[in-house]
């Protein structure tokens, strides 16, 4: 007919240092092609088995009595941390115990989510606005080479994967995410990522990236899993990779995520869904309260939309120059941000007109590509240290709900906001 098409074909399976000793009889439950999680040490795999959560089966066999993930059938891969405070069961005993056994929420003080490592194909590379749409997602391992599409049709690695710069760059298998907003015990040196807590966290910006670095000490973890992971605050980026997720086949793809509008006396609740009183918590694992979850299940992340405000790592720059807002000063953070290392910060400079321009955007970040999908929020940083940072999310108890939603973005820090750490593990 005149035309010529053009297509790829892709392999993926085990490295020969990854085979197991002799291959599984029955195979394995997810056949995405996403990367298995990678676990800390101290960290537990965990499974919904419809009334409470046990302890997975890392093998993650169809032979399993308790499956860990299947992304095709968009049942994500959840872990927890759990606390050294306990007299009926340790840590150490949860690592030991087998398949199914339950894990006490009483025990439990941090979930988290994986996102695995993909590449997406890419929709709108300029500045202007594109329907919702599905994001075409492809999960690949670290030693893929990367995608470096940067026109409409084109691959792009989502940048999420990449961490670092120069010598220094690590290419990840996944990231793990807090599956709720970041709450508290006492003060900001105790947080915790729980269902069913208030996520208002009255402290600074610095305070926030400090907390965040909290959840990598022994508290947490054992002495082993803290020399393997690094857990801080979540970049801009990384907020972007769970989006694209939830906008692919292998989340709630062009369903919009529901609000958690839970507001009461200026207070969030995490883990809340969609309730016409928004002074009652629908609970995350009611049929509302999973409808506010990125994959319209239990095994998702919660309160991207609604909750409360999310103070991400995005910040204005000045060519490498990160301006700070006015709370917060360079000494505050350590270790010390930098905008040439491309670690714990997105860092946006050129930026000429806010209101028409947004070429400073970065391509995975779920700002300028998405801009006003359901039409949430859009409002990029200006040259300005009062508006100097992103926040993601929107918020409950607004006038204009609608507002709010996973693709919002905002950029004033309100001083009574919260935050979502990121972690990574290095095999």
């Amino acid at each position: 007919i005149g035309k010529h098409f053009h297509g790829l074909v892709t392999t993926s399976g085990y490295g020969i240092d990854e085979l197991p000793v002799s291959p599984p009889e029955h195979g394995y439950i997810d056949t995405s092609g996403a990367n298995a999680p990678v676990l800390a040490d101290g960290m537990i795999p965990i499974m919904w088995d419809g009334v409470k959560w046990v302890k997975a089966d890392e093998s993650n066999l169809t032979t399993s009595a308790y499956p860990w993930y299947n992304y095709t059938n968009k049942l994500w891969a959840n872990a927890v941390m759990v606390s050294t405070n306990r007299v009926s069961t340790t840590r150490q005993q949860y690592m030991d115990a087998d398949p199914g056994t339950t894990i006490l929420e009483d025990d439990i003080i941090a979930y988290y989510v994986w996102i695995p490592r993909y590449r997406y194909t890419l929709f709108n590379v300029g500045t202007n606005t594109v329907p919702e749409q599905l994001i075409n997602v492809t999960f690949e391992t670290a030693d893929t080479q990367k995608s470096t599409g940067s026109t409409v049709g084109s691959d792009l690695t989502h940048p999420a994967f990449t961490w670092g710069a120069g010598d220094n760059i690590q290419e990840l298998e996944g990231i793990w995410v807090g599956k709720f907003e970041t709450s508290y015990v006492s003060n900001h040196w105790n947080p915790r990522i729980k269902p069913n807590r208030d996520s208002y966290f009255p402290v600074l910006i610095y305070q926030y990236y400090q907390s965040a670095n909290q959840l990598d000490s022994d508290t947490y973890l054992t002495t082993t899993g803290v020399s393997q992971i690094d857990v801080h605050m979540m970049k801009n980026t990384e907020w972007g990779a769970v989006a694209y997720l939830k906008q692919s086949a292998y989340g709630l793809g062009t369903t919009d995520i529901a609000l958690n509008n839970y507001y009461n006396s200026g207070h969030y609740m995490t883990g809340c869904g969609y309730n016409s009183s928004n002074t009652t918590c629908s609970g995350y694992s009611s049929d509302n309260g999973k409808s506010s979850s990125t994959t319209g299940n239990i095994t998702g992340v919660y309160d991207m939309a609604g909750g409360n405000l999310e103070l991400v790592m995005g910040v204005y720059s000045s060519g490498t120059t990160i301006i700070y807002d006015s709370y917060t000063t360079a000494s505050d953070f350590s270790p010390t941000l930098s905008c040439t290392a491309n670690t714990y910060v997105n860092c946006y400079n050129n930026i000429i007109n806010l209101s028409s321009d947004y070429s400073a955007r970065i391509l995975g970040d779920a700002t300028a590509e998405t801009r006003g999908w359901y039409g949430d929020n859009a409002t990029f940083l200006i040259s300005n240290d009062s508006f100097s940072i992103f926040l993601r999310g929107g918020i409950a108890g607004e006038d204009d709900e609608s507002i709010s939603g996973i693709f919002d973005f905002f950029n004033e820090f309100s001083g009574m906001d919260t935050f979502r750490v990121s972690a990574f593990v290095i095999k």
